[in-house]
């Protein structure tokens, strides 16, 4: 499925003339625009994001993690 969504990417809407870009391919564009100015990624590894629900506790705050959010006293003891 990916190698379809990427050939339907380049060679069919890549392909085709763009209003929004006055006629232009939007591969004609990327090649002669965008394309000189992308970077590599860094090199650090991916960080999985850890979520979690909180409680409103009685002073109006919500733990996550180490920080602490302020939330309205009416929210006190939802999720």
């Amino acid at each position: 499925m990916q190698d379809a969504a990427l050939a339907w990417c380049t060679d069919v809407y890549g392909r085709h003339q763009h209003r929004g870009l006055d006629g232009a391919q939007p591969t004609a564009v990327f090649d002669a625009v965008e394309k000189r100015r992308l970077t590599e990624l860094p090199p650090r590894p991916f960080e999985p994001v850890l979520y979690q629900v909180g409680k409103v506790a009685p002073d109006c705050h919500v733990k996550a993690g180490k920080a602490l959010y302020s939330v309205p006293w009416r929210l006190i003891g939802q999720q």
